[in-house]
């Protein structure tokens, strides 16, 4: 017989909310008709047969468009892996292995969006949040930034003493302990990026599309 564990251990000592995570509607981005697979491929071949980027905007736009295919594949993985988690787990004995495999192709796409989000940035020379705006922008960003400097957090004891690891799941979505963000909201930020990176994956085509 599997055993019924205390909620407050499994939310101390697996991850905070796990036990009260028993579902998600997890929708995929809007990115019908754009082949989001072959960003890379494509603009390979255009950037060597018809026309590429010059100077520093060639970098740029490579990352961008690299950035963007890795999140949205990370999106698809995670969506399957906490599929998978739900359908083999019950809320009063997880499997913490399922888990901890959904989470960590979770923390990959959010990593992923704030690369995109700093490059875009940077070629755009326009913000994409205002620090303190409260947008999903901001809290994707700086759940990001939570898991990217985690080890330092843990290693200088900055960390709240119940939080095992720098982002759980809900319900809803994503939290750490100071942000947010929901499963649409993530899903609508991909989107986003899907529309970036296939403006810029075809440079011949941007070039034309300017003039």
């Amino acid at each position: 017989m599997a055993p019924t564990w205390n909620p407050d251990i499994l939310n101390r000592f697996i991850a905070p909310g796990i036990a009260q995570f028993t579902e998600a509607e997890i929708p995929e981005p809007a990115i019908a008709g754009v082949q989001a697979e072959y960003w890379m491929a494509n603009h390979f071949l255009h950037s060597v047969f018809l026309s590429q980027y010059e100077g520093n905007q060639r970098q740029l736009a490579f990352n961008i468009i690299y950035r963007a295919q890795a999140a949205i594949e990370d999106h698809k993985r995670a969506r399957e892996l906490t599929s998978t988690y739900l359908e083999s787990s019950k809320p009063e004995n997880p499997s913490s292995n399922k888990y901890y495999r959904a989470l960590r192709a979770w923390e990959t796409c959010l990593l992923n969006l704030q690369a995109f989000t700093e490059l875009v940035v940077t070629l755009s020379n326009t913000n994409i949040f205002t620090k303190g705006d409260d947008t999903p922008q901001e809290h994707a960003y700086e759940i990001a930034n939570t898991i990217k400097h985690w080890g330092k957090r843990v290693r200088e004891g900055k960390h709240h003493d119940d939080d095992t690891v720098p982002m759980w799941l809900t319900n809803s979505g994503f939290s750490t302990r100071n942000h947010a963000l929901t499963y649409v909201n993530l899903a609508d930020l991909l989107a986003d990026c899907a529309v970036v990176a296939n403006d810029l994956f075809d440079p011949a085509a941007r070039c034309a599309s300017n003039t």
